[in-house]
């Protein structure tokens, strides 16, 4: 019997109570979408935010010893360190978090006619390649251990182009190389010759490596943890959080998630307006019937939880299509600015329904108790 009163009564105001669905499922379509949304927001903005390279920095450590003479002090004096080589083994058996590196070593060398000379940059093409994307070449990455990059201002110094040979003497004597392309990256390796690993150790007489750039998976906070882990893991190695690119993924990250909340809560409270003047206006209309009812004996509980039950149907309904249609348009914002697919989580459903009827009930409570309070013999004489 009660049931049948408030789909009388619902359907009686279709225009209105469809208003006010439209504008719950409204709501629930941002707190479906938004909430599938920021489940990924986080993952997919740190694989974005991998253009702007390392987010570790794996150097030696360096000792530094006081000189002086008696009393004197005469300053300090520090020892050149290197990484040993069983640095890079690990780095290759540790494929979690780490997902990509990039060992560097450095050195100076001689051009033939020894008056001049250039910075020469060892490193593995595909560690650079990953941590890099922003390294631009023109003409082709070198195929070979005799290929070599050589930067934007040194081929300008040295009067070099793809193709040419150039010959670099180091600690081990002249050796000669192909310069297969130009880089040009807006840093310091625009004046460097940039060459495979190997082939700068035999060059410069070095065994070990200067630094290694890393890319962890980990994010934030979760990376001085790692940093600690390497640095017990390779003896002599200092391990630093590159701070700009850690910190760019705990803002980025915060930002959106928190624009996402903002958003949702005005279109929530925007719903809420909508239900709480369509069911005030219920009641308003509805006066001389809960007058009547009340005359005939229905109680204040009966009186509240009929109009409880409209405001459950309008939550309801506002909330379930809002999911469904969330569920589309959350794939839909994937596809287009991550290029996949969102994944489903099992609470993103319910916890629309559940939002909508909140907001459709709290919207309600003010009408519902003034239905409540309504004194039927005022309103059978007519005040």
């Amino acid at each position: 019997m009660l049931l049948r009163v408030v789909l009388k009564s619902l359907g009686r105001r279709r225009l209105r109570v469809g208003v006010a669905v439209l504008a719950v499922a409204l709501g629930g379509l941002l707190v479906s979408s938004l909430a599938l949304l920021s489940l990924s927001v986080g993952q997919q903005s740190r694989q974005e935010l991998q253009a702007y390279g390392a987010n570790l920095l794996l150097v030696p450590e360096t000792v530094s010893a006081p000189v002086g003479l008696g009393s004197l002090g005469m300053g300090t004096v520090t020892e050149q360190a290197q990484l040993p080589s069983s640095a890079l083994a690990y780095l290759q058996q540790r494929s979690q978090p780490v997902v990509a590196y990039a060992p560097f070593v450095y050195g100076v060398v001689r051009l033939p006619d020894n008056s001049r000379s250039v910075v020469v940059a060892g490193t593995e093409w595909d560690g650079a390649r990953t941590l890099s994307p922003w390294w631009q070449v023109k003409g082709s990455w070198p195929q070979g251990p005799e290929q070599v990059l050589v930067g934007v201002e040194a081929v300008k110094r040295l009067g070099l182009a793809p193709g040419d040979e150039i010959t670099l003497t180091g600690t081990k004597g002249p050796a000669v190389f192909r310069v297969a392309g130009v880089l040009n990256t807006g840093g310091s390796e625009d004046s460097q010759v940039v060459m495979s690993l190997g082939q700068a150790q035999a060059l410069l007489g070095r065994t070990g490596v200067d630094l290694v750039l890393l890319r962890a998976q980990a994010g934030g906070p979760a990376l001085e943890p790692l940093a600690k882990e390497l640095e017990v893991a390779i003896p002599g190695a200092q391990a630093r959080v590159v701070r700009q690119v850690a910190s760019a993924e705990r803002t980025v990250v915060a930002k959106v998630q928190g624009l996402m909340a903002l958003v949702a809560l005005l279109v929530l409270a925007a719903a809420s307006l909508a239900v709480f003047s369509t069911m005030a206006t219920t009641v308003m209309e509805r006066t001389p019937e809960v007058g009547l009812m009340k005359a005939l004996g229905a109680g204040p509980g009966r009186i509240g939880l009929l109009f409880t039950l409209e405001a459950v149907f309008i939550g309801a309904a506002g909330g379930l299509v809002g999911a469904v249609v969330g569920l589309g348009v959350a794939q839909a914002v994937g596809r287009s600015v991550f290029g996949s697919y969102v994944p489903i989580s099992p609470w993103a459903f319910p916890l629309t329904v559940t939002v909508a009827l909140g907001v459709s009930l709290l919207a309600s409570l003010m009408p519902i108790r003034r239905a409540v309070r309504i004194e039927a013999a005022r309103i059978l004489r007519g005040e």
